[in-house]
């Protein structure tokens, strides 16, 4: 049976590299970074997994022993070279970081009661018992496979509304929040401020993502139902933006939403290099 010990990979490697070069008349190159690998993926199962072996040779500062490769060239001369197997495992463990993820600042809009801090406090993994409405402004990193938003929610109030367009300054997408169960007079003033925003000088050109939320609740207007009524199809021809059904119960779904405005946002970064 195969053994699958960090120090059988190596006797290996080795053997099978002085088995492939014996009795050859003419003896090819042979890559010992192909069959240490086939080797590290035949014993993945049982070796130690690629992240200890990076750290096992990165910082263990561990010397491994030499091999010899023949090799013919084209003028008939056998030439010996000489490498070393810590090379393979440098060559396979020792990656670089990943490269570091985008941010984007987005400014998140809707009504009080809405939903918009719940869904944020979700996808950031917090406790939602707690809840209460936004006074004022928050801001919270929300970290995506791809991406991190730099999300920043404005309160919903009356009393604040008004002030929404001081914290428009500086943003890359705007998300928008409406409560699909809501009163016809709470969804017409909803409508007003969706219209106001995709109107704004400073958010007119910006990706949106409407979040028609709340979709468990029986009074809830379809998604359909809610494009139709918001006339999004007229006002926002040619503009970006996203209108998704959302409830704090399937944060899958909301994700996969968020992850259409990183698209968009992406998009919209690749064209303003373009130009």
């Amino acid at each position: 049976m195969l053994r699958t010990d960090l120090g059988s990979v190596i006797f290996y490697c080795q053997y099978f590299i002085m088995m492939s070069t014996k009795n050859r008349r003419q003896p090819e190159r042979i890559h010992g970074t192909d069959i240490l690998g086939s080797l590290i993926l035949k014993c993945s199962g049982n070796i130690l997994p690629l992240s200890s072996l990076e750290a096992w040779w990165c910082y263990g500062g561990v010397s491994f022993p030499s091999f010899a490769v023949t090799s013919t060239k084209a003028d008939g001369v056998n030439r010996c070279k000489t490498s070393r197997t810590r090379d393979c495992f440098r060559t396979l463990c020792c990656k670089g970081p990943p490269p570091p993820r985008p941010e984007y600042d987005v400014v998140c809009i809707g009504l009080t009661g809405s939903g918009k801090t719940s869904l944020l406090s979700r996808l950031c993994s917090e406790a939602t018992d707690s809840i209460v409405p936004t006074t004022g402004f928050s801001i919270k990193a929300v970290p995506f496979q791809n991406a991190i938003l730099n999300v920043k929610e404005l309160g919903g109030a009356d009393s604040i509304k008004k002030y929404w367009s001081r914290y428009y300054q500086g943003s890359q997408g705007v998300v928008f929040v409406l409560d699909s169960a809501s009163s016809d007079e709470d969804l017409e003033v909803a409508r007003t401020e969706l219209h106001s925003a995709l109107q704004h000088p400073q958010l007119c050109t910006l990706p949106f993502l409407i979040l028609a939320n709340h979709q468990d609740k029986p009074a809830a207007r379809s998604v359909q139902e809610i494009k139709k009524y918001f006339e999004l199809e007229p006002l926002a021809r040619g503009k970006s933006w996203v209108l998704e059904g959302s409830t704090v119960d399937n944060m899958d779904a909301v994700k996969e939403s968020f992850s259409q405005l990183i698209n968009l946002l992406e998009e919209k970064d690749q064209d303003t290099g373009r130009i």
